[in-house]
């Protein structure tokens, strides 16, 4: 049976953005929302972030956002453990789900509707109370012993692509799921949508390529999978993990055409 992610009220629907590093896929949302002004059928309440380093503040003042900083590292330091971020031990984990308990009373109290992940680097469990959009550099379509092969965070999935010789890459977006133990589940949402292939041809250089791919890739099915879940058009089967109408923008580009 399927389930909308988000059923229209007579209002726009409220989200939050959070972000933890340059947060060019935040500005992708916020961008689309001001060009399309009054007509948006999404509104901003505010950007989060849980690093003190990111760029939140200078895209929050840009775009006339509310910024909400709670710094993980300095969070986890606050209980005694350190700012190496990991959920190896139980006592991690509860610092963790302490830290996440904190930002659902913080979406509560601003009724939040659904949350977008444009660059959200920890693992959080509000995934278990909101629906979580998260843009991934990579094409989690590509299946190795039956299961997605390009996952992880950061550049891993172009170097998984790399070692693989695929020969592209594209960006996709899923829905993030409650994680569990150490996060090896995280990218088995199901997958709302895929951006446009990037073909890296000769390049060999992990971060070139994933600079590009936001680019040409994230930028484009982040923001449109937004919109069509403010619209009520998306829609999950969460026993056969699949969308009943999956975004796929069909372009292609080569790395040396992106500038």
């Amino acid at each position: 049976m399927y389930k909308k992610l988000y059923t229209p009220k007579d209002r726009k629907p409220r989200i939050a953005l959070f972000m933890s590093g340059s947060g060019t896929n935040v500005e992708q949302v916020l961008e689309q929302e001001f060009m399309m002004s009054e007509k948006c059928p999404y509104e901003t309440i505010f950007i989060f972030t849980d690093d003190k380093r990111s760029k939140a503040a200078i895209i929050g003042e840009s775009y006339h956002k509310l910024v909400l900083l709670l710094d993980i590292r300095d969070y986890q330091k606050s209980k005694g453990l350190g700012r190496k971020l990991t959920l190896e031990t139980e006592t991690h984990k509860q610092a963790r789900r302490d830290y996440s308990n904190g930002i659902k009373r913080i979406l509560r109290t601003h009724d939040i509707d659904f949350n977008v992940f444009g660059g959200f680097e920890p693992l959080i469990n509000i995934t278990e109370d909101y629906v979580c959009i998260n843009v991934h550099p990579g094409d989690l379509t590509y299946l190795k012993d039956g299961k997605p092969y390009l996952v992880g965070l950061h550049t891993v999935p172009i170097e998984k692509a790399l070692e693989e010789n695929i020969g592209y890459v594209r960006s996709s977006v899923i829905q993030a799921m409650p994680y569990t133990d150490s996060g090896e589940d995280m990218d088995n949402g199901p997958i709302l949508g895929l951006g446009p292939k990037l073909f890296y041809e000769n390049e060999t250089d992990p971060k070139k390529i994933q600079n590009a791919l936001k680019m040409v890739s994230d930028w484009k099915i982040l923001p449109a999978i937004v919109l069509a879940t403010a619209l009520g058009k998306m829609e999950v089967d969460y026993e056969l993990n699949m969308p009943k109408n999956p975004i796929a923008i069909d372009l292609e580009y080569k790395i040396n055409e992106v500038e």
